[in-house]
């Protein structure tokens, strides 16, 4: 009663863990991105969420969803203003307040002494894991943040 054909269960499964992360990042991540701003992306990244979309995806994968380049969040990085961010952050006191010092005006002045964004007017923000209540409200505190945020979700893939 054997069969060597696999069952529909197993044409439906992913191949491992892998996969299904990837699937995950392209379907909750950069298909709602992508779906919602038309133009070109940035991906912001710190050093465990680096880890996650290294292992998961390449930058082709990235590209065809329209994210052109991926910069590190501790690093000092050049305006793109024509660009949406997508933060892929962990929900860490360091990474939110990096995030929060993207948007805040003051931390922005540039050589002319005028106060610029880094990126386009409309932010995507997800996390790795589940962002403790303390967080949540200092991300609620800026305002400037808070104004332009076209998505706010926990992607449960930081194990």
């Amino acid at each position: 009663m054997y069969s060597n054909s696999k069952s529909t269960f197993d044409k439906l499964a992913p191949e491992g863990l892998r996969s299904i992360v990837k699937q995950t990042l392209q379907t909750q991540l950069l298909k709602n991105c992508s779906l919602k701003w038309k133009g070109d992306m940035v991906l912001i990244v710190d050093d465990a969420s680096t880890r996650i979309i290294s292992k998961a995806m390449g930058m082709y994968d990235l590209m065809e969803s329209r994210v052109y380049l991926v910069e590190q969040l501790k690093k000092k990085r050049a305006p793109y203003r024509q660009s949406a961010p997508i933060y892929f952050l962990s929900p860490t006191l360091d990474s939110v307040t990096k995030l929060i010092d993207d948007w805040t005006p003051n931390a922005n002045t540039n050589a002319n002494g005028r106060t610029e964004p880094l990126y386009a007017d409309s932010i995507f923000l997800y996390f790795t894991k589940a962002l403790p209540d303390e967080l949540f409200m200092k991300i609620k505190s800026c305002k400037p943040l808070i104004r332009r945020l076209k998505a706010f979700s926990e992607i449960n893939v930081d194990f």
